[in-house]
């Protein structure tokens, strides 16, 4: 059970990024926080279209560019504090890991753009040629190659969501390459990587 007041803060993080439309390479991110989208997700379409991961990779990286264009709203959470404390509470992770991870955190830069936290084609409505981006629960204001990192994992090593049609499960790994590597040179084409 979510609590009402994480539900609320959510509600308000995604208040404040809809106000926050940014637009890409002659488009707009779609940003639309409690209107209902149709379509499905790019995922799926990638299942139903398996020849259509190149696609799948640009759109995805014209979303993320056009999302880390803005300056963030101020009052977005601080990525570096809510890594922080994922870490530190992270009943998981042992110890002598904790420390150096920590140590690592304070090592990398600070930002000011638009995080999503969680993009991946499951994440994204609609078709490649307009993406709707969704699921904005863990937006916050930070350095985009921090966020395009988390999408690279995500990409690599993210699970399918049950019931996913066998063509996809199927030509995943080769697939999962083929997006993340789009995906990035995408990406780059519009904003370098550390």
């Amino acid at each position: 059970m979510v609590e009402p007041a994480l539900l609320e803060r959510r509600r308000q993080r995604e208040e404040r990024l809809a106000r926050a439309r940014a637009p890409g390479q002659g488009e707009q991110l779609h940003v639309r926080p409690h209107e209902r989208v149709e379509g499905d997700d790019l995922l799926t379409v990638l299942g139903r279209r398996p020849l259509s991961v190149l696609a799948v990779g640009r759109a995805m990286a014209r979303a993320h560019l056009a999302l880390h264009q803005p300056a963030a709203p101020e009052d977005l959470p601080d990525l570096h504090d809510l890594l922080r404390e994922r870490i530190t509470g992270a009943a998981t992770l042992p110890d002598d890991l904790r420390a150096p991870a920590l140590a690592l955190l304070d090592g990398l830069p600070r930002g000011d753009r638009i995080c999503h936290g969680d993009l991946h084609p499951g994440n994204m409505l609609g078709t490649w040629a307009d993406p709707v981006v969704i699921d904005w629960g863990d937006a916050s204001r930070g350095d985009p190659t921090a966020d395009v990192a988390r999408s690279e994992l995500l990409l690599q090593m993210g699970e399918l969501p049950p019931g996913s049609p066998l063509v996809l499960r199927t030509l995943a790994r080769i697939g999962r390459r083929v997006l993340t590597a789009t995906y990035l040179a995408g990406y780059r084409r519009g904003r370098p990587l550390d």
